[in-house]
């Protein structure tokens, strides 16, 4: 959730970010991220929603996950230094 509303991040195994596209904000994490070894990705949400016109990001209600493969270890907390 931001101040402008519900929006979704979408994260790709791409090396183009493709922008907003109504309420998802899409990023490429980079072609190797289906390279069917385990990574680690550390994104800042905050500053992936502030692309959306500066939108300041309020609450993380849910995780929605696609495609075949695995995660582990989410975290969400404060911005690594």
């Amino acid at each position: 959730q931001t101040d402008q509303g519900h929006r979704y991040l979408y994260y790709t195994p791409s090396d183009t970010d493709l922008g907003k596209s109504g309420e998802y904000i899409r990023f490429g994490l980079g072609a190797s991220a289906k390279n069917g070894t385990w990574q680690s990705f550390v994104r800042n949400l905050a500053d992936d929603v502030a692309t959306d016109n500066g939108a300041v990001l309020q609450e993380v209600n849910q995780i929605l996950y696609r495609g075949p493969g695995f995660f582990d270890n989410v975290m969400l907390g404060a911005p690594l230094i």
